[in-house]
């Protein structure tokens, strides 16, 4: 039985690169993609059929591999006879992102889903778009984080409105921080997700964002705000990253 499964598991992989490879880096859909299949940085789970509390196990056991093992890049994780179900799915998708939060990696790896009949909100099924994130078995992307480059992108968008805003909350030298704040989230952040320099980048980052914290996030100064459940939320949303943070630089270190 063992070499049965074995024979099967390295079937269901070379299914899987085959799709990588004429799909997704074949019609664009990432432009990463082809980088790390040719670097062979993507590390392939199959699973076989287990409860949902066996799947979250093996999950955290990816987040540590991908913390611990620096030249591996992103891991795809295989349900070969589990979640036929779409919606059935969606709903353990949003199990494991919760998972993620809860073991403090929020910031760190982000979930990506893939599955043989995806369907967006909003769409239907025939719908063009849904077939970026169609795939030969239901599947689950580990990426590292765009955490700290999606809001660096951002405040170069908003350049004037997340000005003000630092300026009305008191941040001292706004004009020079905002700037240095956009290249550290942006460049140190491009960099945990390319896996280089993880650890001096994870401390970095953990410094900017408690000094972000104390700063925009300054629930305590807003006693009867209805402004201030939201910002005690994202205060202690922060304090978790930052946390997760000191957590990979330090395994980084070990590494």
């Amino acid at each position: 039985w063992t070499n049965i499964n074995t024979t099967m598991n390295e079937q269901i992989i070379r299914q899987t690169r085959n799709w990588i490879e004429k799909v997704v880096v074949g019609n664009n859909f990432c432009p990463f993609a082809a980088r790390e299949l040719a670097r062979e940085s993507i590390r392939y789970v199959v699973c076989e059929k287990k409860t949902e509390v066996e799947y979250l196990e093996i999950l955290i056991n990816e987040f540590k591999q991908l913390t611990d093992n620096q030249e591996i890049e992103t891991t795809l994780i295989v349900f070969s006879n589990s979640f036929q179900n779409f919606r059935e799915f969606l709903f353990f998708v949003e199990i494991a992102t919760q998972f993620l939060v809860d073991w403090d990696y929020e910031g760190i790896y982000q979930l990506a889903s893939f599955h043989p009949k995806y369907c967006f909100a909003g769409t239907d099924e025939e719908d063009a778009a849904n077939y970026t994130n169609r795939s030969p078995y239901p599947m689950l992307h580990i990426l590292r984080g765009l955490y700290f480059v999606v809001p660096g992108i951002s405040k170069i968008v908003g350049y004037a409105g997340t000005l003000a805003l630092m300026q009305t909350k008191g941040v001292p030298l706004a004009e020079l921080l905002l700037p240095v704040t956009i290249v550290m989230q942006v460049g140190l952040g491009a960099l945990l997700m390319f896996n280089q320099q993880v650890r001096i980048s994870a401390l970095l980052l953990f410094g900017l964002t408690i000094i972000i914290n104390l700063y925009m996030h300054n629930f305590w100064d807003l006693a009867g705000d209805p402004g201030q459940a939201h910002e005690t939320q994202n205060f202690m949303k922060n304090l978790a990253i930052a946390a997760g943070l000191l957590v990979l630089a330090g395994r980084s270190q070990k590494a």
